[in-house]
């Protein structure tokens, strides 16, 4: 068949030999059929062949291999297209797309051919495709390089067809740019493929499905939910508004809380949209503990209280978002002054560490661990100091650095410990304040407020003689003797 009478011996057969002799005799390994694929032009344009030779054709199933060829040729190519008679390859499918469909996006076909196919004018090309869908696929689908737009049922539909095999599929999502809005009709077996390959548009909801089935990889799920496009999401909406089933919402909690390997300020961020409150912590980090009981997701129960010892500011950050609990159980979370220190820098208000100093321990005093917090909130005027215990307050007149703190704080210690002699206080005090503890001294003080009601607190005790307010000083007249102050 390769000599150039060919053409016209093939054109000559087809018109005077019948129909099926040459299938039985003349045909074998397809020769005949395989020829007219190959070279159909050179056989059509033979003086020697007929339109009525195209029902041989047909009976041949001649497939066509490129279609552009007969252009000039419209009745072979409109017969080839009603009876299916060209391969289905790349070339001759863009070809009657072009030719055939009354929309003529031709960029479409190119982008997304298979969705394009059911534009009107094509659904003979699509029939003859989805019967041959395999083939379509290999030649046509996938070797159209920007074919990567084909829309979401389309590709659902070829991913739960029969007659492809799972490396085509598998290929065939790849492929695609898409992104899908959940994981409706889509099987299992490709929600890991999906989730992977970012073709999911992030939500509690498609979280929650894909933690729930059995493809779940949860190190892929702590890494993608970290992912900008999917914190932003799940970081501007609630996991309780989109997920309904209890069952899914609570493992997709639980996944947020246990995780130890989503970064601090994410987990910050997600464990916030949980509608949950745990009785106890998992196991994670310090800060994570801590950033779980700042969201007001740990519970004050005993087991938490338990676990949070084992850091102050844990423990601190815990009573704080529990604070109506603790205080209404004290007896029952019994915390020590580094806990009570952490509590105290935090913004509870004022009246509340009031209450936390009345159970300071005298040792945190003397050691100057609490003193720097403690004097500045003791000291206002509108504070009632008389539950605070009064070697406390001694200690705090002591060892506060602040001068003004000092006398507001011994001002308070006088009022409340009338029967108290403050002298011991006084002689520990910086000068001029500790002259005042000295018979026949006459120290003079900087007149303000403070330092007037402690000379009238002095005087009215009977601890000084008397006090002179002219200017701007205050002059204090001790005793001459301690037999002058009887």
């Amino acid at each position: 068949m390769s000599n150039i009478n060919a053409a016209q011996h093939i054109a000559l057969i087809l018109s005077y030999v019948p129909t099926t002799q040459i299938a039985e005799r003349m045909n074998k390994d397809k020769v005949i059929t395989n020829y007219l694929a190959e070279h159909g032009l050179t056989v059509f344009t033979s003086d020697k062949f007929t339109l009525t030779d195209l029902q041989t054709i047909k009976e041949l199933d001649v497939k066509i291999k490129a279609l552009d060829q007969l252009n000039n040729l419209p009745e072979i190519v409109s017969f080839a297209h009603q009876h299916n008679l060209y391969e289905i390859n790349k070339s001759n499918t863009l070809y009657l797309m072009n030719k055939y469909s009354k929309d003529h996006k031709k960029e479409a076909y190119l982008t997304k051919n298979l969705t394009s196919l059911s534009m009107p004018g094509c659904e003979k090309i699509k029939q003859y495709i989805l019967n041959n869908v395999s083939e379509y696929i290999n030649q046509v689908f996938l070797n159209l390089p920007d074919n990567t737009k084909e829309d979401d049922v389309t590709i659902k539909f070829l991913l739960n067809h029969s007659s492809l095999d799972h490396e085509q599929k598998e290929k065939i999502l790849s492929k695609q740019d898409i992104i899908f809005e959940d994981f409706s009709n889509i099987e299992q077996e490709w929600w890991q493929q999906v989730f992977t390959e970012d073709k999911l548009a992030p939500s509690w909801k498609n979280l929650a499905e894909y933690l729930s089935s059995e493809m779940a990889d949860l190190e892929l799920a702590t890494k993608k939910i970290q992912e900008k496009d999917w914190l932003n999401k799940l970081t501007t909406s609630t996991l309780k508004n989109e997920v309904h089933d209890e069952k899914e919402r609570s493992t997709t909690a639980d996944f947020i809380f246990e995780n130890d390997g989503i970064h601090l300020s994410a987990y910050g961020e997600l464990i916030a949209k949980l509608p949950y409150e745990w009785n106890d912590y998992p196991d994670v980090s310090t800060d994570k503990k801590v950033t779980l009981s700042a969201a007001g997701k740990i519970a004050l129960t005993t087991e938490s209280f338990e676990s949070s010892l084992e850091n102050a500011r844990l423990s601190a950050t815990l009573i704080k978002a529990n604070l109506s609990e603790y205080l209404n159980n004290k007896d029952d979370y019994d915390i020590n002054d580094k806990i009570r220190e952490e509590l105290l820098k935090t913004d509870i208000p004022m009246q509340h560490k009031i209450e936390l100093c009345h159970d300071i321990s005298l040792s945190s005093i003397k050691s100057g661990t609490l003193v720097n917090l403690v004097a500045p909130m003791l000291a206002p005027d509108d504070i009632d100091c008389s539950k605070i215990e009064q070697d406390i307050m001694r200690e705090l007149i002591l060892h506060t650095n602040n001068s003004d703190e000092k006398i507001q704080l011994l001002n308070k210690y006088i009022q409340i410990w009338s029967g108290s002699d403050p002298i011991a206080i006084i002689e520990k005090l910086p000068p001029p304040y500790c002259e005042i503890a000295i018979f026949g001294k006459r120290p003079k003080l900087y007149k303000n407020d403070t330092n007037l009601k402690l000379a009238e607190l002095l005087e009215s005790h009977r601890i000084i003689s008397s006090f002179s307010n002219t200017g701007t000083q205050i002059q204090i007249n001790t005793y001459r003797s301690s037999d002058n102050q009887e």
